[in-house]
C-alpha cells in the first residue's frame, strides 16, 4: 500500500501530508508475508472502530458540560513545588447535575512531584480576581503620583543619584581632557620625554574610556527610570486599557497575568500570581511610597 503520505514539491507542499480520501491510496495485495492473521487484523480493525464510536458519543454527549464549564485558567497556572502545568478535570457530582471543576498537578501520576494538592476553579478565579482588583485599585494611586510628580518637578532619591553620579563623571572626564591636552603640550616643550608621554597618554586614554562607559550606562539607567516613573510607564500604559473592568474574563486574564503558581506547604495552600510589567509596578510602587503617596 502506498498513496497515503503523498508530498507535492511543484504544488509548494515540501512536507509529507497524510491522504484521508481512502480511495486515492494505491493497494498491491500480497507483496510481502503478512505481519498478523488476516481474520485478526480485520477483527482488531472493527475493535478500534467501536472504540473510536464510543469515545465520540462521550465527547458528543459531554459537549454541553464543557461548554459551560470551560477551563478558564488552563496554561496560566503552574505547579510552585514542580514547576509542571496543572491539569483541569471536570468531575459530576453524584445524584446531580453539578459538575465540580479543579486543577490538579497532572506530575504526581508519574512521580515527578511530590506534593498532593488541587484547586477549585472557582476558589482560584475569586483570589485572581481579587488580586486584578488590587492592581486596579494602585493604578489610581500611581496614575495621580505620576501627574503629581511632573507637575511639581518631584524626583526621588534614585532619580537623584543617578544625576548627581552622572554629574560626578562628567567633572572627571573633563579634568582627563584637561590632563591629556596638557601632557601634549609638556611633550611639546620637551618637558617629557617620548617614552613617558607615550606612557601618561596610554594611562589617562584608558582612564577615559572607563568613564565614558561607566557613563554610558548611568545614562541608560538613568533613562529606564525616568521612563518607568513617567505617563510611559509599560505598566501604566497597559492598565489604562483594562481599568474598566468590572468582572473577571479570560481578555481580563490575558491582558495582566504571566502565570499562576499553587504551592502545597504542609496542609496549608498558597497561591502566588505573577504579573505582567512586574518590574515597571515595582519601581512606581517604591516611588510611591518614598514621596509618601500611599502606606499600603
Amino acid at each position: 500500500m502506498f498513496g497515503r503520505m503523498p508530498t507535492a514539491l511543484y504544488l509548494g507542499k515540501p512536507g509529507y501530508h497524510f491522504e484521508h480520501n481512502e480511495t486515492k491510496w494505491r493497494v498491491l495485495p500480497n507483496m510481502h508475508e503478512a505481519l498478523v492473521d488476516r481474520d485478526v487484523f480485520y477483527e482488531i480493525k472493527e475493535r478500534l472502530a467501536e472504540s473510536k464510536a464510543v469515545r465520540e458519543s462521550k465527547v458528543a454527549s459531554s459537549e454541553q458540560i464543557r461548554k459551560d464549564n470551560p477551563a478558564l485558567l488552563l496554561g496560566y497556572i503552574y505547579c510552585g513545588d514542580c514547576g509542571g502545568r496543572m491539569g483541569f478535570y471536570r468531575t459530576r457530582m453524584r445524584n446531580s447535575t453539578n459538575v465540580y471543576c479543579d486543577y490538579r498537578c497532572t506530575r504526581r501520576t508519574y512521580g515527578h512531584c511530590f506534593a498532593s494538592h488541587s484547586i477549585p476553579q472557582k476558589k482560584l478565579i475569586s483570589i485572581v480576581w481579587g488580586a486584578i482588583q488590587d492592581q486596579l485599585r494602585y493604578f489610581c494611586i500611581f496614575e495621580k503620583m505620576v501627574q503629581q510628580m511632573k507637575a511639581q518637578n518631584n524626583e526621588t532619591s534614585q532619580q537623584l543619584h543617578y544625576k548627581s553620579e552622572i554629574q560626578s563623571i562628567l567633572v572627571k572626564i573633563r579634568q582627563y581632557m584637561s590632563k591629556r591636552e596638557r601632557l601634549y603640550e609638556d611633550f611639546s616643550d620637551g618637558i617629557l620625554s617620548p617614552e613617558d608621554y607615550t606612557t601618561f597618554k596610554k594611562r589617562y586614554e584608558d582612564e577615559y574610556q572607563a568613564l565614558n562607559r561607566q557613563l554610558g550606562h548611568l545614562q541608560t539607567l538613568q533613562n529606564q527610570l525616568n521612563r518607568t516613573l513617567s505617563e510611559r510607564n509599560e505598566w501604566l500604559v497597559h492598565m489604562q486599557s483594562v481599568q474598566n473592568a468590572t468582572e473577571f474574563n479570560p481578555d481580563l486574564l490575558e491582558a495582566m497575568v504571566d502565570k499562576i503558581l499553587v504551592y502545597q506547604d504542609g496542609k496549608q495552600r498558597r497561591v502566588e500570581i505573577v504579573f505582567k510589567y512586574k518590574q515597571d509596578f515595582s519601581a512606581l510602587q517604591s516611588a510611591c511610597e518614598e514621596l509618601g503617596g500611599t502606606e499600603e
